[in-house]
């Protein structure tokens, strides 16, 4: 494998002016550096293809794109929905967890502008369908309902292909007991950014999960903290009695339970993935800068009502730390708001998901398929929404140009070993996926690539041979 050195000049800055601002164009700033390839490798970030042409070629099948996603009020209820939840609370009530059967919030944690580029059904052949159940564990119980699935599928639909929904469904599990004002808890600052350890001051939360409570002396104190691994032992259980009911197939991941609905033949397979969350409705201090950073989008009044709704903590292992008291911060609830401003929703999102659909058709990288994300591609668009005016993505022929640009600043992380957090930019997402690796050149020269063969040709590339 070829090693591929970079040197690090000066940053760059963007001149495009600010809408709606006083501020100066040079007090916006670029968190990337202006990263080039030394003469060991060939990698261009400025081809020199005229992008008008093509630009323009793109342009006109946006109009058709529209038509290609689901819905709204199909991506806002999708089917059996309900029934997942009423499932989910008899599981609940027989396995003996009384502190997940009474009153749940059940937050959309991804919006429909978020959702799967081009149609959200297609057919699959059963080993894809198997992986995508399954991954690398196969269940008892889950193994012998897929095959009577496939079996079922074959009778009545005639066909060796199963129908596959490629939407996940995503949502925020939340007891309502566990809703937190900031006089109910405290966040303790761990040495991991993005993580903290809860600490409960209402003795009534404490009564309630006091068998997912751990109690520390400090002092003549005692201090009840909040354990992220026995809540997701009360989940196991759950979610363990939910698939021995059916019809469901449960799958964990570091995060989520994805639940496979294979109700229904003739409808496909349903995917939904469900995240523990703890709700705070105050804002974390670790995240005090995003609300005063200069930028040109969001605006003030925007950003005042994502910091007024709060955040969540979710039950993800620390995998620096290895603590196993520490929660993550997630600003899922906040994201969802900032893609469902105009901006985003009717002009900004096709970049994203033109992005998403790029990737995950063409990158390829088997050996650690988690460096590149959706969600660091949602980071970078963030990013890059605020450093660029209003007007630029209002202008349909320079969609090209930025999702060129997006992928730049994609290949400037590789290069850097560094993606910083939306909200915390002292937190690297790629901390969490390939800390010192080798595979950020090669995968740096993958995305420059996919970049060259997406400007030659852009139509061909998003919409296949046209």
């Amino acid at each position: 494998m070829c090693t591929v050195e970079w040197k690090v000049n000066e940053p760059t800055r963007h001149t495009d002016q600010k809408e709606n601002s006083d501020e100066d164009e040079d007090d916006i700033p670029n968190i990337y550096d202006n990263v080039e390839p030394d003469d060991c490798c060939e990698l261009d970030f400025h081809s020199g293809i005229d992008m008008l042409g093509p630009s323009l070629h793109l342009r006109d099948k946006y109009d058709d794109i529209e038509g290609m996603w689901a819905s709204s009020e199909q991506y806002r209820d999708p089917y059996t929905w309900n029934e997942v939840k009423t499932a989910f609370i008899r599981a609940a009530e027989v396995a003996g967890e009384t502190s997940f059967s009474e009153e749940l919030v059940w937050l959309p944690s991804g919006s429909y502008a978020e959702s799967s580029f081009f149609s959200i059904i297609y057919e699959a052949r059963e080993p894809e369908c198997r992986q995508k159940v399954f991954g690398n564990h196969y269940s008892g119980i889950g193994q012998r309902r897929f095959q009577e699935y496939v079996k079922e599928n074959k009778t009545k639909r005639n066909e060796s292909t199963l129908l596959w929904h490629v939407n996940d469904y995503d949502y925020m599990l939340t007891p309502k007991s566990l809703i937190l004002s900031d006089t109910d808890c405290v966040l303790r600052k761990t040495d991991t950014p993005g993580f903290v350890k809860l600490q409960l001051l209402n003795s009534d939360v404490a009564d309630t999960w006091g068998d997912c409570c751990f109690t520390q002396t400090s002092g003549q104190c005692d201090q009840v903290f909040v354990s992220p691994t026995q809540v997701k032992k009360k989940l196991e259980r759950i979610f363990s009695q939910m698939e021995k009911d059916g019809p469901y197939i449960v799958k964990q991941g570091s995060v989520a339970f994805q639940i496979a609905d294979i109700s229904d033949v003739s409808r496909g397979i349903l995917f939904y993935d469900i995240v523990f969350a703890i709700k705070c409705t105050f804002w974390p201090s670790m995240a005090s800068k995003w609300i005063t950073r200069p930028r040109k989008w969001p605006s003030k009044g925007d950003i005042e009502a994502i910091v007024a709704v709060g955040f969540h903590l979710v039950p993800k292992v620390n995998s620096v730390s290895g603590d196993p008291l520490d929660w993550r911060v997630s600003f899922s609830q906040a994201e969802v708001s900032l893609t469902n401003l105009p901006l985003v929703y009717h002009y900004g999102i096709i970049h994203w998901r033109i992005l998403k659909s790029l990737f995950s058709s063409y990158f390829q990288l088997e050996a650690h398929p988690k460096l590149i994300t959706s969600y660091n591609l949602k980071t970078l668009f963030f990013y890059a929404l605020e450093r660029v005016k209003h007007d630029h993505w209002l202008n349909k022929e320079h969609l090209l140009k930025s999702i060129l640009g997006i992928m730049d600043d994609l290949v400037i992380c590789l290069a850097t070993h560094n993606c910083p957090h939306y909200f915390i930019p002292e937190m690297n997402l790629f901390d969490y996926q390939i800390p010192h690796s080798d595979f950020y050149p090669l995968a740096a020269e993958q995305v420059v690539s996919l970049r060259k063969r997406v400007a030659e040709k852009p139509v061909e590339m998003v919409f296949g041979d046209v």
